[in-house]
């Protein structure tokens, strides 16, 4: 069995953000093994491709504390898709890890898991506790912001195009979404997409000394495989590039090979 909790933090701006704390009922007090997991930049917990990686860990028997980062149409935490920015991605994530940490519920040691800009946030914490992080499993992360934004001008070129034209583009949120009602047209503006080219892993690679598990999908279009590698080969400790086949950037085509994957490298990062 598997306590859930649900709660509403403050992050550094005093912005209400949901997280869940899922403990399951055999959890090792003695050994604390926790996870912390964040979602992409339009995404929710509850996105099947998260709850893939966060009950592989629990069946680990990890505790997951699991954030809603805020600026998502697709979450109940706090801001509007058009005012996401990469820094309080970032940022939430560090916020829920100091409120966990002062809560009594990790130690000085955690694992981290997280989705495409989530990734980010997490190899780049990675990156500056380097004492703290005990491994990272990565799927699909945006590693360099150059590289990204080129995959969409390769990709799509229509829908940058457009991009480009209007000054913005419009993604509808998901139809469960609980902020469909109060933010029916979430916008995301050429600059704030141009604006993602200033970001990139690569320079902090070096600093990562905790063992990563890199995971891409063999269909996507913004994280190819191909980007996989190239991160890989950069860090110091990285213990694999999983590829799931028929994927694209959100898993659903194979959401069975993400959590064989989640499940599958969670000894290998562990492993000294």
């Amino acid at each position: 069995m598997i306590r859930q909790q649900d709660l509403t933090i403050q992050n550094t701006h005093r912005q209400d953000m949901h997280i869940r704390v899922l403990t399951p009922d055999d959890f090792n007090k003695s050994r604390m093994r926790v996870m912390f997991h964040e979602h992409g930049r339009s995404g929710c917990m509850d996105d099947q491709h998260h709850k893939a990686v966060i009950k592989a860990y629990l069946e680990a028997g990890y505790r997951v504390i699991a954030l809603d980062a805020g600026n998502s149409q697709n979450n109940p935490s706090y801001g509007a898709l058009e005012d996401f920015t990469i820094e309080q991605h970032t940022a939430d994530l560090i916020a829920t890890i100091d409120w966990a940490r002062k809560k009594g519920l990790c130690r000085t040691h955690f694992a981290l898991a997280a989705h495409s800009m989530g990734g980010f946030s997490a190899l780049q914490i990675a990156s500056k506790l380097r004492n703290s992080v005990s491994h990272v499993f990565a799927y699909a992360p945006v590693t360099d912001g150059p590289k990204h934004v080129q995959a969409r001008y390769d990709n799509t070129p229509e829908i940058v195009k457009q991009w480009h034209d209007n000054g913005f583009i419009i993604e509808p949120p998901d139809e469960t979404s609980p902020k469909r009602k109060t933010q029916p047209q979430p916008k995301l503006s050429w600059k704030q997409f141009q604006g993602w080219q200033k970001h990139s892993l690569f320079p902090v690679a070096r600093n990562i000394g905790a063992p990563v598990m890199l995971v891409a999908g063999e269909k996507d279009l913004w994280v190819p495989p191909s980007y996989m590698q190239a991160f890989a080969d950069a860090l110091p400790d990285c213990r694999g590039v999983r590829i799931i086949s028929k994927a694209s950037h959100g898993f659903a085509e194979n959401l069975a090979g993400l959590k064989a994957a989640a499940h599958d490298a969670i000894p290998i990062l562990e492993a000294a």
